[in-house]
């Protein structure tokens, strides 16, 4: 904008180029016509500073890097409390790794690590010979015309 300005555009046609408002274009030309390039910085911006340091996505990455456990975002949060006091839900965390590109495998839903396989294969095999191994004796029922004519084959 300020080079347009120097190059000799308009403030109408800035501001139609840049798709800004007139007024805009003016108020920055004339913020560094009265302090320069200084003058053009960033002011600072409202709200509180983040309670998550820079380091701290940082000492997250190298727990992940480690690979000795399988972290998830409510692990993440709990571990950050317990190493540095700062208390933050597991969303907010789920969205800083994400921010962060840092991604963490999901736990897998099996109760198989916490079975005894000595129990597994016992009740396997008692659930096969459940299965399998005992059979109902079924009667056979004759049929309507057996019990009418014992000996169908002679009425024919």
């Amino acid at each position: 904008m300020i080079r347009l300005s120097d190059k000799g555009w308009s403030v109408p046609k800035i501001a139609v180029h840049l798709v800004l408002h007139e007024q805009t274009v003016r108020f920055w030309i004339k913020l560094f016509l009265d302090g320069g390039f200084c003058a053009l910085t960033d002011q600072p911006h409202p709200g509180q500073k983040s309670a998550v340091t820079e380091t701290m996505p940082t000492e997250v990455r190298n727990w992940l890097a480690q690979g000795d456990k399988t972290w998830n975002a409510r692990q993440v949060a709990a571990e950050v409390h317990v190493r540095s006091g700062l208390l933050r839900s597991p969303d907010q965390w789920r969205r800083l790794l994400r921010r962060e590109h840092l991604t963490y495998k999901r736990t897998q839903r099996s109760l198989q690590h916490k079975q005894d396989p000595v129990a597994v294969a016992a009740k396997t095999a008692q659930l096969d010979i459940q299965k399998g191994g005992v059979k109902r004796a079924t009667r056979r029922v004759p049929s309507r015309r057996s019990r009418i004519c014992p000996d169908a084959s002679a009425l024919l």
